[in-house]
């Protein structure tokens, strides 16, 4: 019999669980993406910005192809009431098929691509790349079923291992001069890692089959599956447009201002909503569902109006990793902005998601891809990198808009109520800005291209958000203790 994992508990401890288990899964993005962050900075200082291109083009078709592979079985599993063990053996088949495919497709479209892009040496990055594919694939079973579980401490495991192995071996490869090939060869080292602990560590799964469960979950997940295309056809359309319209080396560029940009909704967004996600199916309640939201969506604005403001205040200091990447000071502060209102936007998604609504999640995302793809198409071509920025936040203003007035149509959530949890992440970040700009004017702390003063200006800064915010928000921070730790 296949030992499938526990069910979730129900009531309070079920919301302590799942805020508990927001902390396991932060230690993991820590870990996991703090690495990647690490592997960023370092490709960066050693790599040129067309290698850096080059390197763009073979991540962006391997994570396309991710996407078909998960067909949307995860969220699927944790959705799902009854026959788990049936479908979680139907659902690593079905994993295990689309991954195979996968690798195989995107081996044999591997010279189109690198003709498309007009890039030969992405070739060998992508075909090396595709490996990851199918390893990938046959973890996503187990990791789902200690989602759905809300078993994140178990979870972190192959959340946090692999990835620090990967990173690790990427950045002495690059220091030892091995190039592009350092993260070829970390992806797929930690690619073997991750899909070794999933069995180890998650419910002991095999591949099965039942014709019933299978219409039961693709009826679920197909939409889901669309739905995550478009999404990243959106993500990735500003990547394949500016690679096919300038250069790989303006990608490279790109790239850079992106990954950067983009880090707290990886370090935080992610993570909070990944625990947010199993927590809203249990809740049958619309008004607790509700409620939960709200709590989500100030936890998300608390944590990502800082990290936000500090990259639009500390942009040129980019050119730490040399002065090859001061031009991608005008797209890091526009993707900044974007990055806190897509935060909105995909938090407001994961609560329709929860809720059942796959074709609202569906809908938006084709909407998403359709006004990011046409306003680039247009602007590209004349204003180059400074324009992407600015219609990235744009779009994605429109998208949150959309999806918060899509949600109050669902659940009973109120402007007002989310309007409250505003006031102490806007006060906080107007203190930080306030001293990052004052920082400026200190003899010695002035240079943007100097690590001492940049850090110590950053550090400053930050203080001063956190005082503001206990000072105008402690009751809020008190709330989040106590549920930590059981009492509410």
């Amino acid at each position: 019999m296949t030992a499938a994992a526990p069910g979730p508990p129900a009531g309070a401890e079920l919301r302590t669980r799942a805020a508990r288990g927001s902390l396991w899964i932060g230690l993991g993005a820590l870990v996991s993406k703090g690495g990647l962050s690490v592997v960023l900075l370092v490709l960066a200082a050693v790599l040129t910005p067309r290698e850096l291109g080059v390197l763009a083009i073979g991540t962006l078709v391997v994570t396309l192809a991710s996407q078909v592979q998960d067909l949307g079985l995860s969220d699927a599993l944790t959705y799902r009431r009854d026959r788990v063990d049936e479908a979680a053996r139907t659902a690593l088949t079905l994993t295990l098929v689309g991954g195979l495919v996968s690798t195989a497709v995107v081996v044999a479209a591997s010279g189109a691509v690198a003709g498309f892009f007009s890039e030969p040496d992405a070739r060998g990055v992508v075909v090396g790349l595709a490996g990851v594919l199918v390893l990938n694939a046959a973890a996503l079973v187990p990791v789902g079923l200690l989602t759905r579980s809300l078993d994140f401490r178990r979870r972190a495991v192959p959340q946090t291992v692999p990835g620090l192995v990967g990173s690790l071996l990427t950045v002495v490869l690059a220091l030892t001069g091995h190039g592009v090939a350092a993260l070829v060869v970390g992806q797929l080292v930690g690619a073997v890692v991750n899909v070794v602990l999933a069995f180890v560590v998650g419910p002991a799964v095999r591949p099965g089959w039942d014709r019933a469960v299978a219409r039961e979950l693709l009826a679920y997940s197909l939409p889901l599956l669309a739905a995550g295309l478009a999404h990243m056809g959106q993500l990735n359309v500003d990547y394949v447009l500016v690679g096919r319209l300038l250069s790989s080396a303006a990608l490279g560029v790109y790239s850079l201002a992106y990954r950067l940009a983009t880090l707290p909704y990886l370090a935080l967004v992610q993570v909070v909503n990944g625990a947010a996600y199993p927590l809203y199916c249990r809740l049958e309640d619309p008004r607790e569902r509700a409620q939960a939201f709200r709590r989500v969506f100030g936890v998300v604005l608390l944590g990502t109006v800082p990290l936000v403001t500090g990259l639009l205040a500390f942009a040129p200091s980019v050119t730490l990793l040399g002065a090859k990447w001061l031009p991608a000071v005008p797209a890091l502060r526009g993707l900044a902005v974007y990055c806190l209102l897509f935060a909105v936007s995909e938090t407001a998604s994961v609560c329709l998601k929860a809720c059942g609504r796959t074709d609202l999640v569906l809908a938006t995302s084709v909407l998403h891809l359709v006004l990011l793809g046409g306003a680039l198409l247009l602007v590209l071509p004349d204003h180059g990198l400074v324009a992407v920025g600015v219609v990235q936040a744009v779009v994605a203003g429109v998208l949150a808009l959309v999806n918060l007035l899509l949600l109050r149509r669902e659940l009973p959530t109120s402007w007002e109520g989310l309007a409250g949890t505003l006031a102490a992440p806007l006060t906080g970040a107007a203190a930080l800005a306030a001293v990052a700009l004052a920082s400026l004017q200190v003899p010695g702390l002035h240079a943007e291209d100097s690590f001492v003063p940049v850090t110590l200006r950053a550090v400053v800064a930050v203080g001063a958000y956190a005082v503001v915010v206990v000072a105008v928000d402690r009751a809020s921070l008190v709330r989040v203790r106590d549920v930590l730790a059981g009492r509410a």
